[in-house]
């Protein structure tokens, strides 16, 4: 049978608080202590110290150096002979005097748990080859704090994380795996909420429990929740549902009478982002779990007592069939004021993410990771060799850190199908603008390249903007002219292909002076050298009208057989020799 708060209060209430490993002296007037713990948050604890003395400037309470910022706090408390019980262990972290003329100074402390480090700068980091869990572990050990992360599966690889904090993206990672974060003295636990375990305490109406508070809600509950991605080599859409079943069982209602109270509510929620479909699916877990949590909330107090954290299950007794039974401790309290020690314990945690108190949009990135918005600048540092062989580029975002910035991102072009496309890759070193889809920064697109100031545009630009160009890096160009209605298409060697609608002509040059154009008058060809024709079939040359040959000396060859004719005359004649001569001659 778990144990009463009412086993070790016997006797009178004794405190104990330590500053830097130095008991407070009684002489010291605590007047109040407020501690609490609860999921989610850092624990605090606040002392009240109050002085009876008016006199001007003469005030030891305020100007003790045992409350100094930074000093460590330990916070102890029981009854009679039953020995202490720690409440708290943690850092000042602020202070805050109040002088009334009456009532003299009061000087309140206020204490956090050393996990407060996690929460002081936002900062960017890349998280490579590893999984939701060694990234918790990392997080938390990095600031010098005990870690305690229950085994995941999900989010292996290589993740970004944009702008947060420390304590932020731990509990984004937490929501999205249906863990919750509990902290205590400096050691950090997450894992899943368990309502099974056997009760830590158990408190009793008309015994122990001074208030008693309980609600029972459906209607934020939920009785499934689908995840879904979009696959890049399928090209489809990915579906995770959820297969949670919620142990929930509060007195004499389970967890299926809230969720199916409204009907069949789903919660779905989509990515553009590429997620295996095993972490689809426990993401989708947890969102049934925060909603499980949801579904009975409220407080009870009883009589002081430490034996009681976050994440243990109390027992309530005496309080009939619907309102008693078994509840998970998301939250307790200490109050010790006026000689006497009061605790209360918290049930159920809102159904809401971290991400999703951003604001009441849907929250960008999915709530899965850290959002990065708008457009980011980008130089590209590789073009081959993609480590997953999906043909991505290498990029580094300098305005995210100097180091470890580099993501292979996937580079948009106006036309990609299988085995076809555009294909005009940056280079090496170029400036280009980075796009994340749905802001999820581990989805990265490259979406276009910039000129610069050092990186120029090939032609200088005018108001007109008749003229449009595609240079290569080694000045293949092809030249749009919207004015007269020309594409030009030229080598830096000097082949040169001219269509041109301004003169009606098409031209072709190569860089050896040949040349043939085509307009209204006809077809020229022109050579500095020989012009050859050559083929293995038949050579016709036709005209309707004239057709004329000349040159220095003109010889035409027949291997087998030679004939000339004119349909009406025929003429040889030579200005000096003219020879005729063959086997036979024959002449009409």
């Amino acid at each position: 049978m778990p144990a009463s708060p009412l086993d070790n209060s016997d006797g009178p209430l004794t405190i104990s608080v330590k500053a830097d490993g130095s008991e407070v002296p009684d002489d010291l007037a605590i007047q109040a202590m407020y501690i609490t713990h609860e999921l989610n948050r850092i624990p605090e604890a606040t002392v009240i110290v109050q002085s009876d003395s008016v006199e001007i400037d003469e005030f030891e309470e305020l100007d003790n150096s045992l409350f100094g910022l930074g000093a460590e706090i330990e916070i102890r408390a029981g009854f009679g002979d039953s020995g202490y019980q720690q409440l708290f262990k943690g850092i000042v972290t602020s202070q805050r005097a109040r002088l009334d003329a009456q009532q003299g100074a009061r000087l309140e402390v206020l204490c956090r748990d050393k996990a407060l480090k996690l929460t002081e700068t936002r900062s960017s980091a890349r998280y490579e080859d590893m999984n939701d869990g060694d990234v918790m572990k990392a997080i938390i050990t990095d600031a010098g704090l005990k870690s305690a992360v229950e085994k995941v599966k999900t989010g292996a690889g290589t993740q970004l994380r944009i702008g947060a904090t420390d304590w932020d993206f731990l509990r984004l990672l937490a929501d999205r795996n249906g863990f919750v974060v509990s902290v205590k003295e400096g050691e950090i636990k997450v894992a899943k909420p368990d309502s099974s375990v056997a009760p830590a305490l158990l408190v009793t109406f008309g015994m122990d429990i001074i208030d008693f508070d309980i609600s029972l809600e459906t209607n934020r509950t939920i009785k499934n929740a689908v995840q879904d991605a979009w696959d890049e080599a399928s090209q489809e859409r990915v579906t995770g549902p959820s297969n949670y079943k919620p142990k929930l069982s509060f007195g004499d209602t389970k967890y299926s009478d809230f969720a199916e109270n409204l009907g069949d509510r789903t919660h779905k929620v989509s990515t553009s982002r590429e997620v295996d479909a095993s972490d689809l699916k426990e993401m989708a877990n947890a969102r049934v779990i925060r909603s499980e949590l949801a579904a009975v909330s409220g407080s009870i107090s009883f009589p002081g007592c430490g034996e009681i954290s976050p994440l243990d299950v109390l027992e309530i007794s005496n309080t009939g069939k619907r309102f008693g039974g078994k509840g998970l401790v998301t939250a307790v309290s200490h109050m010790i004021e006026a000689g006497k020690w009061t605790s209360q314990t918290r049930l159920g945690l809102p159904p809401d993410w971290t991400s999703d108190s951003f604001g009441l949009a849907a929250p960008a990135a999915e709530a899965i990771t850290t959002p990065i918005h708008g457009l980011q600048i980008g130089k590209v540092v590789q073009l081959a060799d993609d480590p997953l062989g999906k043909q991505r580029i290498l990029i580094s975002l300098p305005m995210i850190g100097p180091e470890g910035s580099d993501v292979w991102a996937r580079y948009a072009q106006p036309y990609a199908s299988d085995g076809a496309g555009i294909q005009f890759l940056p280079e090496v070193g170029d400036e280009v603008i980075v796009a994340f889809l749905n802001a999820d920064p581990n989805a990265p697109i490259i979406v276009g390249s910039l000129h610069n100031e050092k990186a120029k545009r090939p032609e200088t630009e005018t108001e007109e903007n008749h003229i449009k160009t595609i240079v290569t890096r080694e000045k293949l160009k092809v030249i749009f002219d919207e004015e007269k209605k020309i594409i030009t298409v030229e080598t830096p060697g000097g082949h040169k292909l001219v269509m041109d609608d301004d003169e009606s002509s098409f031209s072709m040059q190569d860089m050896n002076g040949n040349f043939i154009k085509m307009d209204s008058s006809g077809i020229a060809l022109k050579s500095d050298k020989d012009i050859t024709l050559t083929a293995t079939g038949k050579i016709e040359a036709k005209a309707t009208m004239d057709a004329t040959l000349s040159g220095q000396n003109v010889t035409c060859e027949g291997q087998i057989g030679f004939t000339g004719s004119g349909g009406a005359t025929a003429e040889v004649s030579a200005g000096g020799q003219t020879k005729i001569e063959g086997g036979m001659v024959m002449i009409n």
